[in-house]
């Protein structure tokens, strides 16, 4: 997994526990929550052996997933943010995935045409993590 595709992660996990509100089973507890787990996700992406070919692909499938999740649980205010989002890092993860793990040039070009994709996809994150900075409370240390 690429810096670029940690940061990303990185970028959305910002926390942990939960405030208030539930919109048309949306919440933004949910919504923590799930950020809470994206951002367990991301340390242990940082653990994985790059040799062992079907780890990184659990857990870029995973990955994947998470992002598919945080789309459905986003409380209406920042729904259209996180969809974005979610469009983004599953298209890292897919390119990450069909990559030849052995051709770098391969991969970076995939990865650049999934950003090129979602050219939205900074101002998204920003929007995600100020949502996040407003209504998830961060995990004492």
């Amino acid at each position: 997994m690429t810096s670029f595709g940690r940061a990303t992660i990185s970028c959305l996990g910002l926390v942990a526990l939960v405030t208030t509100c539930s919109q048309e089973g949306r919440s933004v507890e949910a919504f923590c929550d799930q950020l809470a787990s994206m951002h367990q996700i991301d340390l242990d992406l940082e653990a994985i052996d790059l040799d062992d070919s079907v780890a990184v692909h659990d857990s870029l499938a995973k990955f994947s997933s998470q992002f598919g999740r945080l789309a459905e649980v986003s409380p209406d205010e920042v729904s259209g943010s996180a969809e974005t989002v979610s469009r983004f890092g599953v298209a890292l993860a897919d390119a990450a995935l069909q990559a030849n793990p052995d051709d770098p040039f391969d991969r970076a070009a995939l990865l650049a045409s999934a950003t090129a994709a979602e050219p939205q996809a900074g101002e998204a994150m920003d929007d995600v993590a100020q949502f996040a900075a407003r209504n998830c409370a961060a995990t004492p240390s």
